[in-house]
């Protein structure tokens, strides 16, 4: 398969991942969705280099616990060899692109559906889910876009359109809730339980999105605690840490 990873990689890595506009352009390959419908493992090797493998949607439910189900052409799933997952449901639809970045893990269910056109779904390297429903797949051309370092506790919903048109009555012919994008999460970002992120969000880098908030509010600063139904910032000027506040409190200590 003509497919330069390294590029592919690159690119990915250098999205601008908080303007609100179709980025997906910026590293689609049409090397990748236009062969038919393809799942591809691409494998590091020690001097950095990157080869690839195509294997077939049997071999990524037995060894990578992905189901594929296909509702049309010319569509690609790309994956590293070091991928953990408990169980995955992936819809497909026509010319989409899947990425799931190097050491993605999640803990619990995941479930994506991508069954309209154009469709992108990409996650960065080192993220870590819980259960996760990533919907994209109701109009052509959405995306949903996580950078790298990535971490979500449970039951997160990324949905990038509403599913149904909201229009004016004094100009019932045109919609007044189309996406224009569908989601962007930039990287180092923490999302708590029960959160719910809606269409155009734009989520900055060093963010954490406090449990049970429902995210609509369209653009957000970094470095902020992001809370509440709807959610607001409700504190700036902050970063996390993965450990936990026992671990990282002596291991700060230790350093002194």
């Amino acid at each position: 398969m003509l497919f330069n990873v390294n590029d592919f990689r690159h690119k990915i890595r250098d999205l601008p991942l908080t303007e609100n506009k179709l980025l997906s352009p910026m590293f689609r390959d049409d090397n990748l969705t236009k062969q038919g419908n393809n799942i591809i493992v691409l494998h590091a090797g020690a001097d950095d280099s990157v080869s690839c493998d195509v294997i077939t949607p049997e071999v990524a439910e037995k060894e990578y616990r992905i189901r594929i189900n296909y509702r049309g052409k010319n569509s690609a799933i790309v994956i590293w060899d070091d991928l953990c997952l408990k169980a995955c449901s992936v819809t497909m639809g026509e010319n989409g692109l899947i990425y799931l970045g190097r050491s993605f893990k999640s803990r619990h269910s995941v479930n994506i559906n991508l069954s309209n056109r154009n469709g992108t779904i990409c996650f960065g390297d080192n993220c870590n889910v819980g259960n996760m429903n990533v919907y994209a797949g109701d109009e052509k051309n959405l995306e949903v876009l996580v950078g790298d370092r990535f971490l979500s506790a449970l039951n997160l919903e990324l949905r990038a359109s509403d599913g149904h048109t909201i229009y004016d009555l004094d100009n019932p012919d045109a919609a007044i809730n189309k996406p224009v994008f569908g989601i962007h999460v930039a990287n180092h970002v923490w999302i708590g339980m029960n959160v719910f992120v809606g269409k155009d969000v734009i989520i900055p880098s060093d963010c954490i999105v406090g449990a049970g908030s429902l995210v609509t509010k369209k653009r957000f600063k970094p470095n902020c605690v992001i809370a509440g139904t709807p959610a607001a910032v409700i504190r700036e000027n902050v970063n996390w840490d993965e450990r936990t506040i026992t671990r990282f409190e002596q291991e700060k200590k230790k350093k002194k």
